[in-house]
């Protein structure tokens, strides 16, 4: 067994990654983001990478001297609550980009509400599962390559065979597969570590 502080899928460790681009990089998001007016999609299935692209982003915005605010919406909570309203409208009135991540689950008319309030602000990025009539800014995709390469940056020697299994019984959803991997180890499984014996 494992403790979940040492476990290398660990939450900290997972959320610290860098975004590792399939196609394209930081300077042509950045040159399309601001032909784009600050507007844009992140478009991506489940575990691809938009929450850690979004949250990245931020950061970089932060450092080139725009502010933004980041909202989060999921499916137990597919609306914004009030005081993700007063984020939003505190946001747009000082002209920071608002960023909100799970745009697509929102009711149609909170959509609508956000990207009327945001068309005069300092910009709306959203990261989404699927097309929310705002131009694509990016759009994530994964492979195996790309879990290998992240698990490489976890110092974590799964074989590549594991890899690809995991990967597929996932459905390409790395987020789903670290979860796998961070249960695995904390009940001391290490079957399909390269150079353990399984248990």
């Amino acid at each position: 067994m494992i403790r979940a502080r040492e476990n290398p899928f660990a939450s900290h460790r997972v959320d610290a990654l860098a975004y590792r681009f399939e196609h394209g990089c930081w300077e042509e998001l950045g040159t399309l983001l601001h032909r784009q007016g600050y507007r844009g999609a992140i478009i991506g299935p489940y575990g691809s990478g938009k929450t850690t692209l979004l949250e990245q982003l931020a950061k970089r915005l932060r450092i080139a001297g725009r502010e933004s605010r980041r909202i989060f919406v999921n499916a137990q909570r597919p609306r914004l609550t009030a005081a993700q309203w007063r984020e939003v409208w505190r946001a747009a009135a000082r002209y920071e980009v608002v960023l909100i991540d799970g745009a697509d689950l929102l009711p149609w008319w909170q959509w609508q509400a956000v990207r009327c309030l945001c068309f005069r602000s300092g910009g709306l990025v959203v990261a989404a599962h699927r097309r929310c009539g705002l131009p694509v800014l990016h759009r994530c995709s994964s492979s195996v390559a790309q879990l290998r390469r992240l698990l490489a940056d976890l110092d974590v020697p799964l074989t590549a065979d594991e890899a690809r299994r995991l990967y597929e019984d996932h459905r390409g959803d790395i987020r789903a597969v670290f979860r796998a991997l961070y249960l695995r180890l904390a009940a001391g499984d290490i079957t399909g570590f390269a150079g353990r014996a399984a248990p």
